[in-house]
């Protein structure tokens, strides 16, 4: 089953509609800050590399800061948190290694079922083909049955 939503403080991270909110306002965050909001939350209190988090945000081919990328990601979702990285409550720096998400994540919401499908009654005939209708209803001969 597909992680819908993770809950964590005041905040819920929507993963499929790539939204942060709290008390129910959206947060504007960023493309990669988000994705590494978004990997740090599903790999809950395990410390995710610097490696790890350059391979999966930028991939292996990209020529790019990501030293400095990485830094600017953790600031914005810190910022976005009003988290503080000397006394952090959502996101731990592991000195050297990476990161972890080091907030108690409520379990994550399911997708809503979706609603069975509609039936919808068929329009009752008054008498089949083949059947004597009432007083002044019958089926036309000339016309075929369906």
């Amino acid at each position: 089953m597909p992680v819908a939503a993770f809950q964590f403080g005041d905040f819920k991270l929507d993963c499929d509609r790539f939204e942060l909110s709290r008390a129910g306002q959206s947060i504007r965050l960023e493309r990669k800050p988000m994705e590494l909001l978004i990997l740090l939350a599903t790999r809950n209190g395990q410390l995710v590399s610097r490696t790890e988090i350059a391979e999966r945000l930028w991939g292996t081919e990209v020529f790019v800061d990501t030293e400095h990328g990485i830094n600017t990601a953790i600031r914005k979702i810190r910022h976005a948190l009003g988290d503080d990285s000397e006394s952090p409550r959502f996101v731990q720096t592991v000195t050297g290694k990476g990161y972890r998400f080091s907030a108690p994540i409520l379990p994550p919401e399911p997708l809503p079922e979706p609603p069975p499908p509609a039936f919808v009654q068929p329009f009752p005939l008054p008498c089949g083909p083949n059947e004597s209708c009432s007083p002044g209803l019958s089926w036309p001969r000339s016309a075929p049955y369906l």
